[in-house]
């Protein structure tokens, strides 16, 4: 059922385009299973540049949603998905299974997140992705899943940088999720497992967080600049956990990530989310 899905995409025609008030473009996504859990079919949403062209390998960017791993839904980053693949990525947005619905925990949505990084690893070629050249997103509680593929049971497919939107740092009970979690918090703890080479990370994080506070966040930077790598903090005055889903800072965090992938040669030329979303 995999591989008849991956073939298909080959010959699928994009669909997008241009919202009439303002100069969006909008892109379909393809959705293509990635996992099966017993009964339930986990997909990946992926959108794909206006001009794909299935001979090119591209640059690809993951984002796992958030929702403290017990709800949420892959359209919440579909916007950034868009815009992304408007400048000329592949935007994936992954579905992972969630307490709320399946009664699972967050070591199952750790094992789902390794899940999409080995399939991509395994099916790089047929969905167009250039395997050197990914980088990987979430938002809370998918900042944490964003996080741990750069060490859970890594893959050869590894994150060539990390963008997080207030993410969950800290597992063990100085931080987020700790009774929840219990045996496995320290294996899923990104600070209690930063290794050597660990992918370049950009943290975009609201000044009044509560959930994920600015602190951990901060004491995470110094761990991991300690150990010789490179994470920056973007901190928003006076803003509170989920501030990047309004629609002001949903252009303000998108124009920064859009600048640190283009200094990190992913990206090139000027942001266009402002003559986008005007």
């Amino acid at each position: 059922m995999v591989k008849m899905k991956i073939l298909f995409i080959t010959s699928i025609i994009l669909f997008s385009f241009k919202s009439n008030s303002q100069n969006i473009i909008r892109i379909i996504p393809e959705i293509i299973e990635y996992k099966k859990v017993d009964t339930i079919s986990l997909d990946l949403h992926i959108y794909r540049p206006l001009n794909f062209n299935n001979s090119k390998k591209y640059k690809t960017i993951i984002f796992f949603h958030g929702g403290g791993w017990r709800n949420g839904n892959p359209r919440q980053f579909r916007k950034q998905a868009m815009y992304f693949a408007s400048r000329g990525m592949i935007a994936i947005t992954p579905e992972y299974r969630l307490f709320d619905i399946h009664g699972t925990n967050p070591l199952n949505c750790v094992q789902d997140a390794n899940a999409v990084m080995n399939f991509i690893k395994k099916n790089a070629n047929n969905l167009g992705i250039n395997s050197k050249g990914i980088i990987v997103s979430g938002g809370s509680a998918g900042g944490h899943l964003a996080l741990t593929t750069a060490f859970w049971k890594v893959s050869s497919v590894t994150p060539k940088a990390l963008i997080l939107f207030n993410p969950v740092t800290d597992t063990s009970p100085k931080g987020f999720g700790y009774n929840r979690i219990l045996d496995d918090a320290f294996k899923i703890s990104p600070i209690h497992n930063i290794g050597k080479n660990y992918p370049p990370t950009i943290i975009l994080i609201g000044s009044e967080d509560k959930v994920t506070p600015l602190e951990n966040i901060n004491e995470f930077k110094r761990v991991l600049e300690k150990k010789g790598g490179r994470c920056d903090v973007i901190s928003y005055e006076g803003q509170k956990h989920g501030f990047f889903n309004n629609q002001k800072y949903f252009k303000k965090t998108t124009y920064e990530v859009d600048k640190y992938l283009s200094s990190l040669g992913f990206l090139n030329g000027e942001p266009s989310i402002y003559s986008q979303y005007q």
